[in-house]
């Protein structure tokens, strides 16, 4: 049985739901929490209640706490509202998202560094995502990086708390020059700045970039396993975001070998952050929030264009 709480975020995707579930119910977690978005349409209530039926399956002896929202709060304030919420009943918690599907040493692999790192302020998460080849980290079963990924992933309520959705600080950061200081090259620092500035003017329906800017003002790193632990089986066209065909979508996922191997020190490994960079935040010369901010405008557009029986053209 696993003693780390699970965090499940869901909102209209039973069958993807499902897959994520059969895990989590697999590693048996002592406590869980279970937060869900409301419908955005009348359509979407048979979908929403069938995708919180799914998690009502718990066979084991579990505490388990929901958070369902009655209306549609968006993929930003719902994530980092429920988060809120789990944060302040609990001091940790491993946290997964409706499409992603994780490989059963994930959970050890968090439950062990959550311990590992609960005092040390440097490590701010722990991914269990790596699109890093192994042969790059031998002798140790992960790295650090401040480019740590939220498909599948653990944190601490002391982490959580710097957290600003509105990123209040981003105007006086950008306006002193830091990204051109904090980022390894122009290129990076370029595509930073039209990165934020998206989506702290809230063009970008979205939490994470606000918790990787959280993150990187608290000088935390991220852990990075040494293999790729969990499997994003969501893109498709009922996602928010993942809609389009990737080569980060489906990548499969391994067993982690134990007992872990530490690294020798705390410190973002360069190769694994242009790896990162290059694979996940640069698919273009257009940022990826700005993307996804005309993606969003564009299925709004679409939507109050279709009739009502047509249905949603996107999800979450």
């Amino acid at each position: 049985m696993l003693t780390k709480p699970v965090a499940l975020f869901i909102f209209r995707r039973p069958d993807t739901t499902a897959r994520v579930f059969d895990q989590v119910r697999a590693a048996a977690p002592q406590r869980l929490f279970v937060v869900a978005d409301g419908p955005r349409t009348a359509a979407e209530n048979g979908l929403c209640s069938a995708t919180r039926a799914v998690t009502e399956r718990v066979t084991w002896d579990c505490e388990v706490c929901r958070l369902y929202a009655d209306k549609n709060l968006g993929c930003g304030r719902r994530v980092s509202s429920g988060l809120d919420w789990v944060f302040s009943q609990a001091e940790e918690a491993i946290i997964l998202e409706d499409d992603c599907v994780a490989d059963m040493t994930f959970f050890r692999f968090c439950g062990e560094l959550l311990d590992y790192y609960r005092h040390e302020p440097r490590v701010t998460m722990i991914s269990g995502t790596s699109f890093v080849p192994d042969a790059a980290q031998m002798g140790r079963s992960y790295q650090f990086s401040r480019y740590a990924l939220m498909w599948g992933w653990a944190t601490w309520a002391r982490a959580w708390r710097s957290y600003d959705f509105r990123m209040t600080d981003w105007p006086r950061m950008r306006d002193s020059g830091w990204a051109e200081t904090f980022f390894r090259s122009s290129k990076e620092a370029t595509y930073w700045r039209e990165t934020l500035d998206a989506t702290a003017s809230g063009a970008v329906d979205t939490w994470d970039y606000q918790w990787m800017f959280a993150c990187w003002l608290s000088g935390g790193l991220g852990v990075i396993p040494n293999g790729n632990l969990v499997t994003n089986v969501g893109f498709d066209l009922r996602a928010t975001h993942t809609t389009g065909s990737s080569n980060l979508a489906n990548v499969p996922s391994k067993r982690l070998d134990f007992p872990l191997l530490h690294p020798g020190a705390i410190e973002a490994d360069e190769f694994t952050e242009s790896r990162i960079f290059k694979q996940v935040f640069v698919p273009g010369r257009t940022p990826l929030s700005v993307l996804r901010a005309i993606k969003h405008r564009s299925r709004q557009l679409l939507s109050r264009a279709t009739t009502p029986s047509a249905g949603p053209v996107g999800a979450g």
